[in-house]
């Protein structure tokens, strides 16, 4: 169970399809390219840092861009 727990903090905060070999160790995530930026994590509506939109903003586009694509289908 509690392996489980530190996994869980290892997903993409972006598109959980990908897990981090640590947290907010700045490893960009391959599948949405999100860097993993620990204040940002904390902050979520931050921009800036690491990644140019802050952790809502890339939550939101990614979202809109996956539905975008299943309309699509």
């Amino acid at each position: 169970m509690e392996d489980e727990m530190i996994l869980d903090k290892l997903v993409c905060p972006v598109c959980g399809q990908h897990r981090f070999e640590e947290k907010g160790g700045y490893e960009i995530c391959p599948v949405c390219g999100w860097e993993d930026d620990p204040l940002q994590r904390r902050e979520p509506d931050l921009a800036g840092g690491a990644n140019k939109l802050s952790l809502n903003e890339a939550r939101k586009e990614w979202f809109e861009e996956v539905y975008r694509e299943e309309d699509e289908e």
